[in-house]
């Protein structure tokens, strides 16, 4: 009979507890400013880029169908191109968030839900022309990245999309998977991964999670803001704990594995501009925290690296305070706290 030894189980063991230590291999974000020359930011992309290297796995990529297909079959990768080759060539993994359709805040903190369906092709989901077209773009973003994305997204919020337009929630239903089939024949082992708001009415994100819980991608993407007050009540429970509570909740749900493809938390209370850097720097710590205990959570992104400038036109969710530095380039709390909680300080 072999001896076990305490030293033996150490070496046993030992990859698991470096993994719940410093669960770097989790960690991305969408870093602002994406592309060059950018008006909105101080900073350039490049700088950017050179801040985050060794304090990140993995770098997201925005851009929607729309500005990529321009014509039938025609596709301008030029703008894609660019930020992967950069993070790549920097030793980031990528991450591809393709819209489908747009949700967010407009500059005036209204919400806007819109269509990046390219305007030639059939914007009825349910459509044999939709699903045609949508499996021909999605085969050939898989097809251009392989070996260069790891993961892949299809849509940006999409259930607060559906809740505004309702009639399409059937057909994307009906094509969706067919999408997700294109994807994996394209590129077998990039990671495809839905893209849903988990936070929206009472009764709606249970619908939405369960269909995505039951389809044929690799992970729910959920974009999850914590600071939303439904998620924890009182603000003494905004914690760990309640936060694993409530993605055990939605793991339950879905019976799935979890991607936490965008949060983020304000560094300034946007109602009374309150200072609440202390807060976004103990968000960030509970992120770690539960990337390194919850094992189905196979990702979080952060929404943005740095804040833009406040200028007319900007969208409120890109200078309403989510990054990690100021838009006049001063590091906040936070970025400390990540920089030491990647490390595995």
């Amino acid at each position: 009979m072999t001896k076990i030894t305490a030293m033996s189980l150490l070496i046993l063991f030992l990859p698991a507890l470096l993994n719940c230590a410093n669960p770097s291999d989790k960690i991305g974000i969408f870093v602002t400013p994406g592309k060059p020359n950018d008006p909105y930011y101080e900073i350039s992309s490049r700088e950017a880029m050179d801040i985050l290297k060794g304090n990140a796995s993995t770098i997201w990529i925005l851009e929607s169908w729309k500005s990529i297909e321009t014509a039938p079959g025609i596709y301008d990768w030029n703008s894609v191109d660019e930020r992967v080759d950069a993070a790549v060539r920097n030793g980031f993994n990528t991450g591809l968030r393709l819209q489908l359709v747009l949700c967010g805040n407009d500059n005036n903190h209204r919400f806007v839900a819109l269509s990046r369906i390219p305007g030639f092709v059939d914007q009825d989901m349910g459509s044999a022309g939709f699903r045609n077209a949508a499996e021909r773009f999605f085969s050939a973003a898989a097809k251009r990245y392989k070996g260069r994305a790891k993961y892949i997204a299809v849509g940006n919020s999409v259930n607060n999309y559906f809740e505004k337009y309702p009639a399409q929630w059937e057909g994307f239903k009906s094509s969706y998977n067919g999408i997700v089939d294109a994807i994996h024949a394209a590129a077998p082992g990039m990671l495809i991964i839905s893209d849903v708001n988990s936070a929206e009415k009472e009764a709606a994100p249970g619908k939405y999670l369960k269909f995505f819980g039951g389809s044929k991608d690799d992970a729910v993407g959920l974009v999850f803001y914590f600071i939303v007050k439904a998620y924890y009540g009182d603000f003494k429970n905004f914690n760990t704990a309640t936060m694993e509570r409530v993605l055990d909740g939605i793991h339950e749900i879905t019976g799935k594995d979890l991607f936490i493809i965008e949060t983020s938390c304000f560094s300034v209370n946007p109602k009374n501009g309150k200072d609440m850097v202390k807060v976004q720097s103990g968000y960030v710590d509970m992120l770690f925290n539960c990337a390194a205990e919850k094992e189905y959570l196979l990702g979080i992104s952060w929404w943005q690296l740095y804040d833009a400038r406040d200028l007319p036109g900007v969208p409120w969710d890109e200078k309403a305070s989510f990054g990690l530095f100021e838009s006049g380039k001063n590091p906040k709390l936070s970025w400390e706290t990540w920089k030491k909680r990647y490390s595995g300080k």
